[in-house]
Formats: structure tokens, C-alpha cells, sequence
């Protein structure tokens, strides 16, 4: 459990863009920001019961093992945010928006090249055409489309 202590981020109004990743340390969980709190959608939260707590090295490569994140933030600081660990997504990795940065801030934050839309492929029609269904995978069961 987290106490009153916890250090708040800026409203996503405040959200800025500049955090911006080398070509080459792409997927890497070795290369990290921190003092750096990257922004996107939460695909899991850090918190409640369900909520992640790991390392910023194990909630990097939870990152790289759950389809659709891309972006990854842990907490460097057990009395500030406990040991919380967020996987979010960006469609612009390479350059992602942050929430928070500099010395007062108890995130390290990773990016990975993965899950982009650039990165899905077009198909052809010849390609579609023997495609006749398209199967949803929920924990309830399938949804046939």
C-alpha cells in the first residue's frame, strides 16, 4: 500500500513531449530514464490489488512479454510511490509525451519498438481473401466475427 506520500504527476494537460529515444537503444530493457515519468494509455497499473510491483528491470521485460505496451514506468522510491510499476502505450515510442521529469520525480521510465501502428502490415486483397472470419480471445470465451 501506498501512504499520503506519494508524489502526484502533472495533469495530462501538462503533458510535454521530449523525451526522445536513440535508434539504436530501441528494445533495450538495459537503457532507461531516470527522474522520468513517461506518459500513454495504461494497459496495467501499478496499483490495488491487481496492480504490478516490480523492479524497473522485471517491469521492463513485462513490458516486452505483454502485447500492446511499449512503454514502461517503475517506481525508484518505496516511501514515495511503493515499488509500482506501470505498462503503457504510445504510438510514438521513438519520441514519447512525459508527465514528469528532473530530480523530484521517483520514476525511471523505458521504452520498447514494438506495437506500433506503423509496424502492422498492409495486405493485399489476394492476401484477405481467404479470410473469412476474425476470432476475439477473451477470457469468456471467443468472439467470432
Amino acid at each position: 500500500n501506498v501512504d499520503s506520500a506519494v508524489v502526484a504527476s502533472p495533469p495530462p494537460s501538462q503533458v510535454r513531449r521530449e523525451a526522445v529515444i536513440p535508434a539504436q537503444q530501441k528494445n533495450s530493457c538495459n537503457v532507461s530514464q531516470e527522474h522520468l515519468e513517461l506518459d500513454g494509455a495504461v494497459v496495467m497499473d501499478g496499483i490495488g490489488k491487481r496492480g504490478l510491483s516490480l523492479s524497473a528491470d522485471d517491469c521492463c521485460a513485462k513490458c516486452a512479454a505483454v502485447r500492446g505496451c511499449n512503454v514502461w514506468v517503475a517506481c525508484m522510491q518505496e516511501a514515495s510511490c511503493g515499488h509500482q510499476c506501470w505498462l503503457k502505450w504510445t504510438p510514438t515510442p521513438a519520441s514519447p509525451s512525459w508527465r514528469g521529469k528532473g530530480s523530484g520525480v521517483p520514476w525511471v521510465s523505458g521504452v520498447l519498438h514494438k506495437d506500433v501502428p506503423e509496424m502492422v502490415p498492409d495486405l493485399t486483397d489476394a492476401e484477405l481473401a481467404p479470410i473469412s472470419a476474425v476470432a476475439l480471445r477473451t477470457p469468456q470465451g471467443d468472439i467470432k466475427i
